[in-house]
């Protein structure tokens, strides 16, 4: 008797153990496939020329954003809920959809409002960028470059910065961000 009450409490904290595996499971697939089709739309956008996005590298964006607004939506306690966002963000940033990109970043500021999130400050102004708004973007990366960034981050901000300035003809100012 004692044996059979062991092992039902095994096959019920078993079955609550894989239930619970399941369910992180199902997020997770769900986020890395969308992970997976942004980094398969940004392989497809870096190949084109013109800047001129395909409609495979559209689509792929527009389903990654669909799948990471899920995660969000149905799993509210997910730990990668920044990455989400920034998957949501960056891909309308890409499809050229700059207000459904300024709507996402609002969201991820209210949600994480007690933390300083670089990323969304970069993402920012790159879109003040391609909304008409150069010099205001210049300011905003160059803000950023004050702050304690690692590298990597940093290389973009200059990179951008150099973009910006090729974009309005202003040609040294390019290079001198770019070196």
């Amino acid at each position: 008797m004692v044996y059979f009450r062991l092992n039902i409490k095994f096959v019920i904290a078993l079955i609550i153990l894989l239930s619970s595996c399941a369910n992180f499971s199902a997020y997770f697939n769900t986020f890395y496939n969308a992970k997976e089709q942004f980094n398969e739309a940004e392989i497809i956008r870096k190949k084109s020329e013109n800047n001129k996005l395909s409609k495979t590298a559209t689509d792929l964006y527009k389903s990654s954003i669909e799948k990471s607004i899920f995660i969000l939506s149905e799993y509210p306690d997910v730990s990668f809920r920044k990455d989400a966002y920034l998957v949501i963000i960056k891909s309308y940033f890409f499809i050229g959809e700059y207000k459904e990109a300024n709507l996402a970043i609002t969201s991820m500021q209210e949600e994480f409002n007690n933390e300083e999130i670089l990323e969304i400050a970069y993402w920012s102004a790159l879109i003040k960028w391609k909304e008409g708004r150069a010099q205001p973007a210049i300011n905003a990366l160059i803000n950023l470059l004050e702050d304690n960034i690692d590298i990597s981050l940093q290389s973009k901000i200059y990179l951008s910065i150099a973009e910006i300035y090729f974009e309005q003809n202003l040609n040294e100012k390019s290079m001198d961000y770019l070196e």
